[in-house]
């Protein structure tokens, strides 16, 4: 499995998608090898987008990852904040892979905050083989 894990990558994309929106219909893409993008919803506690979450949503969009966080596991339809400060709290913590890959995760979740860090941890379970 293809994935990126990303502690304080400090991207804040809110809700906006990760993949190109009817890429199915595009005339320009004549390699065979071709699979569009598939909208999968994704929910998100964290309605702010910032510079840097243009960024890994142009990443996303470019290798053709997703965003795990809101989608899967106990954080499906939820996406819990994963940095909390005084000041503020956020969603800057995700874990990104090939769309094909998500059904291979058993179990993804925003763990809770421990007086160690301001960062809740970020579980993934993948199947033992």
């Amino acid at each position: 499995m293809e994935s990126i894990c990303g502690d304080d990558l400090n991207s804040r994309i809110g809700f906006r998608n990760d993949c190109i929106l009817r890429d199915e219909n595009l005339s320009f893409t004549y390699d065979v090898d071709y699979v569009p993008d598939t909208p999968l919803l994704r929910a998100s506690s964290d309605s702010v987008c910032n510079r840097f979450g243009i960024k890994l949503l142009d990443l996303c969009k470019s290798t053709c990852l997703g965003i795990l966080n809101g989608r899967l596991g106990d954080d499906h339809g939820v996406c819990a904040y994963t940095y909390i400060s005084h000041q503020d709290a956020s969603v800057i913590d995700y874990v990104l892979a090939k769309e094909r890959d998500f059904t291979r995760v058993c179990n993804f979740d925003i763990g809770k905050l421990t007086e160690w860090s301001d960062h809740a941890p970020v579980k993934l379970s993948l199947p033992v083989t």
